[in-house]
């Protein structure tokens, strides 16, 4: 029976055997394309939210200026604007569940790169994601954040009109500014809102630091 005893290598660390690299190359890749595979997916779920957004917006403005602007054609639009608001917060919550994710891939890829180089005797730094982040937050701001951000503010638009087609309702006549000052309000809150509570995950730390395998 051959000796399954790791090898010290030339700078007197002990190499791992054939057997344990082959299991950290095989783990890399597969998390390589697990990240890959959460970060194209949430990059598609904002563009289908994107392209349905301006569809729907688009014929709803196209629809509300033709004829006369009636009670019935007001409350359809503010229906669509909340059920388009409605779907922008699951794909929100969607995209932090991607982030997190990916960032688990992180730390386990930093992990598998460890032993690796580990196993090869190799005593020199190497972090391609930058410094290891296993016990602070993701480190994602408003002016790094991405998606999520991009999302919110989407969301706060969105929300702002409708609440804007529900003043047209409340305050029927001809004068705008209650539906135009109620919508530029709740824009401003939402985003407000929206950015204090992705601040406030920003800086939570991660669920741990292997990837859950969990759907992107």
């Amino acid at each position: 029976m051959a000796d399954a005893t790791p090898a010290p290598s030339e700078t007197g660390k002990t190499r791992l055997p054939g057997e344990a690299m082959s299991l950290f190359f095989a783990d890399h890749k597969q998390l390589s394309e697990q990240m890959a595979k959460c970060e194209e997916t949430g990059e598609k779920r904002v563009d289908f939210f994107v392209a349905l957004a301006t569809v729907v917006g688009g014929g709803l403005a196209t629809w509300l200026t033709q004829g006369e602007l009636s009670a019935a054609k007001v409350a359809l639009a503010a229906y669509a604007l909340l059920t388009l608001v409605i779907l922008g917060e699951v794909v929100l919550l969607r995209l932090l569940k991607r982030n997190r994710n990916t960032d688990q891939c992180k730390l386990a890829l930093d992990d598998v790169r460890e032993r690796i180089l580990g196993g090869c005797g190799w005593t020199g730094g190497y972090a391609p994601f930058g410094e290891k982040r296993a016990l602070v937050g993701t480190g994602r701001t408003w002016t790094s954040g991405g998606l999520v951000y991009i999302a919110a503010v989407m969301n706060s638009s969105l929300l702002g009109a409708c609440v804007g087609a529900v003043s047209l309702l409340a305050w029927p006549g001809e004068d705008p500014r209650p539906a135009f000052w109620g919508a530029s309000a709740c824009l401003v809150l939402s985003v407000v809102g929206h950015f204090a509570w992705l601040h406030a995950k920003a800086k939570s730390p991660p669920e741990g630091n292997r990837s859950t395998g969990a759907a992107p």
